[in-house]
C-alpha cells in the first residue's frame, strides 16, 4: 500500500530530459498518420506544437480548464474485485452418478430454477423404483381398507380385520410420503400419485438464483461423486473489493463509509464503494488484514479477478483544497509525466508537472500549472506525434 498521493520529477528537469519525446512511443505505437499542417522544427524544439482547426477538430483534441479541487487524505490499498458471497452459490452434485446432458456454458446468463446439468445413475434409479413400489402398496391398501369398511357394514368382516386394514393403509401412506420426499431431495420432482406418472431416471440439476455461470467443472458422459463441484454461479450486480490494508496503517483509516476505488481496465473511471467490514484478523506473513468494499456493479464492468486499489480516507484528516486537472490529461513522455497546455491560434506546449493525491477523476498538480490554464485531455496522442515529428525534422 502507497500513500494516496503520486509524485513525477519536477518541472526543473527541463526540456533536455524529455528531448527523447518518446521515440520509442513513435515506434511501439507504429506512428500516426501525418496531418495536414505540421509544427516547424523550432517550435518542437521548445516542446510546442501547431495545428490547424480542421486538424484538431479531425483529432477530437479536447482542452479543459485547470481548477480547484477538494482532496481528503487517503492511502491506497491493492485489491482484487470477488462476487459478493451472499449472492454466488456453488452448485454441487446430490448423487453420484454419469453426466447425460449440459445445457449451458461458463458466461451464460441463468434464470433461477434454469436447467444446468442432467444426470442418472444407480441412486436415482433405486430412489424413484422405492417410489413406484411405495405409490403402489399406497394404492393397494387404501382400496383393501375400503373394501373392509363395507363387508362390516354387512357383517361379512369381522371389526379387528378392518382394523388392521386400516393399518396396513396407514403405514402404506407413511412409506409413499417417504419415498416422495426423498425424491424432493434428491431434486426431482415425484409427480402424482400413479406409478405410471413418476418421473424419468435423471437428475436435473438447476440454478437456485439468477446470475452468471462463472465455472463449469463437467461435460457428457463425465463420472461425478456425490458432493462434487458442478458449476459457480454469481450475481454480480453487486461485487465486492477485497484489498488489503496494512498493519500500519489499521490505526489511521476510516472503518466505514465510502471509498474510491480505480482499475487500469478503466483508467478514466471512478467506482465508488462503501467499507462493509475490516477483517479482525491479520494474515500473519504479509502483515495485512483484508478491507471489504462493496460495489454496485450494473454494467457489469468489474469481474471477478480484476485488479483494483482503493483510497481509503484517513481518519480525522481535513480535506485540502489544491490545483487540479482530470487524470485522463496527464501523458507518460521519456518516464516523465506532463501535460499538454493549449496557448491559444492552435499552438500546444508540452509542460512537465509534478503531482500529487488523487480523487474522484482529478489528480493533484504541485508545480507546473496555475488555475485559469488550459490542459488537452483528449486527441493527445495526435499531439505527441506533431511533437516528435518536428524533433526528426529538426536534426535533419
Amino acid at each position: 500500500m502507497t500513500r494516496g498521493s503520486r509524485t513525477s520529477p519536477k518541472p526543473g528537469t527541463g526540456w533536455k530530459a524529455l528531448g527523447g519525446i518518446a521515440l520509442a512511443l513513435w515506434l511501439g505505437c507504429g506512428g500516426a498518420p501525418e496531418p495536414p499542417e505540421s509544427s516547424p522544427p523550432e517550435a518542437a524544439a521548445t516542446g510546442q506544437v501547431s495545428l490547424s482547426k480542421e486538424v484538431i477538430a479531425a483529432a477530437g483534441i479536447r482542452s479543459v480548464p485547470v481548477t480547484k479541487e477538494v482532496f481528503h487524505p487517503h492511502v491506497v490499498a491493492s485489491g482484487v474485485i470477488r462476487p459478493d458471497a451472499q449472492k454466488s452459490v456453488v452448485i454441487r452434485s446430490r448423487i453420484a452418478g454419469r453426466v447425460v446432458r449440459v445445457a449451458v456454458d461458463v458466461g451464460e446468463k441463468v434464470g433461477s430454477g434454469q436447467l444446468l446439468v442432467t444426470l442418472e445413475g444407480p441412486e436415482v434409479t433405486a430412489a424413484l423404483a422405492r417410489f413406484r413400489t411405495a405409490i403402489a402398496r399406497e394404492a393397494a391398501a387404501s382400496r383393501a381398507a375400503e373394501r373392509g369398511a363395507k363387508l362390516l357394514q354387512i357383517g361379512a368382516l369381522s371389526l379387528a380385520e378392518v382394523e388392521s386394514r386400516n393399518s396396513e393403509a396407514e403405514v402404506a401412506s407413511a412409506e409413499a410420503a417417504a419415498a416422495r420426499q426423498e425424491l424432493s431431495r434428491l431434486g426431482l420432482n415425484p409427480g402424482g400419485d400413479s406409478p405410471d406418472a413418476s418421473p424419468a431416471a435423471e437428475f436435473r440439476v438447476t440454478s437456485p438464483l439468477s446470475g452468471i455461470v462463472l465455472e463449469r467443472h463437467v461435460s457428457p458422459g463425465l463420472l461425478v461423486e456425490r458432493e462434487a463441484p458442478l458449476f459457480s454461479v454469481a450475481d454480480l450486480s453487486r461485487v465486492w473489493a477485497v484489498a488489503d490494508v496494512y498493519e500500519k496503517d489499521l490505526g489511521q483509516i476510516q472503518a466505514e463509509g465510502e471509498v474510491e476505488v480505480r482499475s487500469d481496465a478503466f483508467p478514466d473511471q471512478v467506482f465508488l464503494g462503501r467499507i462493509a467490514m475490516v477483517e479482525p484478523t491479520l494474515d500473519e506473513a504479509a502483515r495485512t488484514a483484508h478491507m471489504r468494499v462493496v460495489l454496485e456493479n450494473p454494467e457489469g464492468k468489474l469481474r471477478p479477478g480484476l485488479f483494483v486499489t482503493v483510497a481509503v480516507p484517513l481518519r480525522g484528516a481535513s480535506e485540502v483544497e489544491a490545483t487540479a486537472i482530470p487524470t485522463g490529461a496527464l501523458q507518460k513522455i521519456s518516464g516523465l509525466t506532463a501535460v499538454f497546455v493549449e496557448l491559444g491560434g492552435g499552438r500546444y506546449e508540452l509542460r512537465p508537472v509534478e503531482i500529487g493525491r488523487d480523487a474522484h477523476g482529478f489528480v493533484e498538480v504541485r508545480h507546473g500549472l496555475v488555475q485559469g490554464e488550459k490542459v488537452v485531455s483528449e486527441g493527445a496522442f495526435v499531439l505527441k506525434s506533431e511533437l516528435l515529428k518536428g524533433s526528426i525534422e529538426g536534426e535533419d
